[in-house]
């Protein structure tokens, strides 16, 4: 049992440094994902701005911005869940058929209002901008798959049980139920946040 202290000790050493490292990047990861709202809605908002160009169509293709954006802002508000198998986010399947349906009229509207016989100017403009507004939602969906491996979430539930196991075996001798029940509360707490998060 003397012993045993120095392997408590070098387990949790392990567990805390492969939290540190899984919550950091992590964090980086949601630091990433919220440079890309702010870059898709400025997008947005660009395209938003160049469509007023058309002076005809300008209100029906900034109608039609409206919807794609109001049904990618309904998407990020619905329930999803995450796959640790398949290393995804479960998106509903719905939602996702409805946003590509608004994208498809927006840029079928757009290249009806650019005919090849007289160009406008202002195509120039709004079509690049579109581009940037589906090229920011493709990545965030991108960034969105990007979770740690799964040898990562079996090691911190390895790592997990047996610090578990050993602060168990520590507390064998004088039981502290206050002192089990808030070592298993912090280190439940700590793992549902990282899993959950990001």
């Amino acid at each position: 049992m003397s012993s045993l202290t120095t392997i408590e000790s070098a387990v949790f050493a392990l567990i805390g440094l492969l939290l540190a490292f899984t919550i950091s990047g992590a964090l980086q990861r949601f630091d990433e994902r919220r440079q890309l709202v702010l870059q898709e809605a400025n997008a947005v908002s660009t395209a938003y701005d160049r469509l007023s160009l058309f002076e005809g169509q300008a209100r029906d293709l900034q109608a039609k911005l409206k919807d794609y954006t109001a049904d990618r802002i309904a998407l990020y508000q619905m329930p999803r869940d995450l796959s640790l198998w398949q290393g995804t986010e479960l998106w509903p399947p719905e939602q996702l058929i409805k946003i590509r349906e608004s994208k498809k009229k927006l840029w079928e509207a757009a290249i009806e209002a650019c005919p090849q016989s007289n160009y406008r100017s202002a195509c120039t403009l709004a079509l690049p901008a579109l581009t940037n507004v589906f090229e920011f939602a493709r990545l965030r969906e991108g960034a969105a798959e990007r979770h740690p491996p799964q040898i990562v979430y079996a090691m911190l539930f390895g790592f997990g049980l047996g610090g578990s196991l050993l602060a168990g075996f520590g507390m064998a001798g004088a039981r502290s139920g206050v002192h089990m029940l808030i070592f298993a509360a912090m280190l439940a707490i700590t793992l549902y946040t990282k899993g959950r998060g990001f």
